[in-house]
C-alpha cells in the first residue's frame, strides 16, 4: 500500500510540474496579428523559425524579427524551452460544437463531460503546448492530452 501511495505522489508531482511549465501564457506583443495563424503558408513559415533552447543569440534575434514580420510572437515554450513563433487564430475563443466550426481545432473544456458531447472553444493559437482535449467533426470529445 505504501508503494502505491509513493507512486501516486510521484505521479502527482510530475503532473503538476508538467502543467506548470507547459501551460505558460504567451507574452503580450504589440506586433501579434489576429488571425495570422489562419493561413497555412504562414503557419509553415512559423514552424521553420523553431530553435532549440541553446541556439546562438544571433539566430534567436533573427528569427524573432522574422516572426514579428508574419504577425507572430517569438519566445520560449514548453519544458525544453524551445523557441517557437506562435500565431493567433481569427476565431480564437469562439464557441464551437465540432472541428469544422473552427479554423484549427475545437477544444473541449477539461474535466467537463469528457466522454460525451460538449460545447468547446476554438483554439487560440498555434502553440502545441498545454493540456487539452479536442472535439471531432461528430461533436465527440476525444481523450485529454498534455504536450510539454
Amino acid at each position: 500500500m505504501t508503494g502505491n501511495r509513493k507512486a501516486y505522489q510521484i505521479f502527482a508531482f510530475c503532473l503538476a510540474l508538467c502543467l506548470a511549465s507547459s501551460c505558460t501564457p504567451i507574452r503580450d506583443n504589440e506586433n501579434v496579428t489576429d488571425g495570422a495563424g489562419d493561413d497555412p503558408v504562414v503557419r509553415q513559415l512559423a514552424l521553420k523559425l523553431t530553435l532549440v533552447r541553446d541556439s546562438p543569440a544571433a539566430d534567436i534575434s533573427s528569427n524573432s524579427i522574422e516572426c514579428d514580420k508574419i504577425g507572430g510572437n517569438y519566445g520560449r515554450h514548453g519544458m525544453a524551452g524551445s523557441y517557437i513563433c506562435v500565431l493567433s487564430y481569427s476565431d480564437a475563443g469562439k464557441i464551437c460544437a465540432k472541428k469544422s466550426d473552427c479554423v484549427a481545432r475545437c477544444m473541449a473544456p477539461l474535466g467537463e463531460n469528457s466522454r460525451g458531447m460538449s460545447p468547446g472553444k476554438c483554439e487560440a493559437n498555434t502553440s502545441p503546448f498545454g493540456c487539452f482535449a479536442t472535439i471531432d467533426e461528430n461533436g465527440k470529445v476525444g481523450p485529454a492530452l498534455c504536450v510539454d
